[in-house]
């Protein structure tokens, strides 16, 4: 009998060679004969032979759904798609915190690297993570998926490339189509906190229209570096408390309403949301001459435009 470990790493096919001698015992050639064989055990049978994980072509995008943003920014909230980047059924959405109190960089035994860096992990499942983009320089990039993250069986993908820009501005939605014309992830500010949009448009949650004249909040990532700079994985909140988690973008912006600019005075903030690593918040004004409607909203930060498509709705009362 013969005890053989599989290697801890997949390696390919590992192919087993054998040769045995049958001899009858008569001190001549005659009888005796040489016995070969030869057996295949292809990864997927050994213990170590799970496959490693595969990043989609052009998988690395911003996180923010539809349209599409082939982009990311220092900081930007990302999301890449494949396939083996953990076992068959994980679905974690909840991120850790470390001992440090930041976001973990390892989630379900699956890390992200963004130009060798390991990244702040959000979300996992088979074939997509979410992570936060850490410090990076710009330009032509790389990420890198990692199974099985820290154990003997670590397996790494291939590097896929994404460009990495000081901003890539773009809005979270509530839902997302394959057009690209959604509701922005947007609250009122005065009262409540209560979802813009039209009533009923997702079960169970409360939505109302924005109304002329009053503050919202949006909701984005990929705003950029901001001042104070806020490190990637921690809560504003808890490494700002003097400023209440508040640190603005360093990039001049500009917000249009239905094509309507917001005046500086009326845009109140950009910057890092409070509550999130990774999430940007837009504090703003809707524009009293705001028409009824699904209105488009484009934020530009250092003349880099977010997305055109995603809209909030606006009714008068």
């Amino acid at each position: 009998m013969l005890n053989w470990t599989a290697p801890s790493a997949d390696i390919g096919a590992i192919i087993f060679a054998a040769a045995g001698n049958a001899a009858n015992g008569n001190n001549e050639k005659t009888g005796d004969n040489i016995y070969t064989t030869q057996g295949t055990v292809m990864p997927s049978e050994t213990g170590g032979g799970t496959p490693p994980p595969s990043i989609t072509s052009g998988g690395a995008v911003l996180s923010t759904g539809t349209p599409t943003v082939q982009q990311g920014a220092p900081g930007a909230i990302i999301s890449v798609f494949g396939e083996e980047f953990a076992p068959e059924g994980t679905l974690v959405t909840d991120p850790v915190l470390d001992e440090a109190g930041k976001v973990a960089t390892r989630l379900a035994n699956t890390c992200l690297e963004v130009n060798g860096v390991r990244a702040p992990m959000f979300a996992v499942v088979p074939t997509q993570v979410n992570a936060q983009v850490a410090g990076s320089p710009l330009g032509a990039s790389s990420v890198v998926v990692i199974r099985d993250c820290g154990t003997p069986n670590e397996k790494r993908s291939d590097p896929e490339g994404i460009v990495l820009s000081e901003a890539a501005p773009a809005f979270f939605n509530f839902l997302n189509t394959l057009e690209g014309t959604n509701p922005i992830a947007a609250t009122h500010v005065a009262g409540d906190i209560v979802r813009i949009g039209e009533p009923g448009l997702m079960p169970g949650a409360d939505f109302t229209p924005a109304q002329p004249g009053e503050y919202i909040s949006l909701f984005g990532t990929g705003f950029g570096p901001t001042q104070p700079a806020v490190p990637a994985g921690a809560i504003p909140l808890k490494v700002l408390p003097a400023a209440n988690g508040q640190a603005s973008v360093v990039g001049n912006a500009s917000l249009t309403i239905g094509g309507i600019a917001v005046a500086p005075r009326d845009l109140l903030y950009v910057g890092v949301a409070p509550c999130c690593a990774g999430l940007y918040q837009v504090v703003a004004k809707v524009p009293a001459n705001a028409p009824d409607g699904n209105l488009p909203v484009v934020l530009t930060i250092n003349g880099v435009f977010s997305p055109v498509g995603p809209y909030i709705t606006v009714r008068k009362p």
